[in-house]
């Protein structure tokens, strides 16, 4: 790797762990809905907006020739 793409590379893994940090984020408040009993429209968008971040997740991921799979576990908290 050459000295010049160290920037470029620090960004790639900030927006990366930023789109991580959104998608749990995201993923606890789509939970935290669906507890509640809220409307389906309201779940719908946060389904929405979690399939979004998973999805430029994934074009980030590409740029370095990887993938990255991110499972909900039922037990989680």
């Amino acid at each position: 790797m050459e000295e010049k793409e160290l920037p470029q590379l620090h960004e790639w893994g900030l927006k990366v762990s930023r789109l991580l940090e959104l998608i749990a984020l995201t993923n606890r408040t789509l939970q935290l809905h669906q507890e509640h009993g809220d409307s389906v429209g309201q779940i719908n968008d946060y389904q929405q907006l979690l399939k979004k971040h998973q999805a430029e997740l994934n074009t980030l991921m590409q740029t370095y020739g990887l993938s990255v799979q991110i499972d909900r576990l039922d037990s989680a908290a």
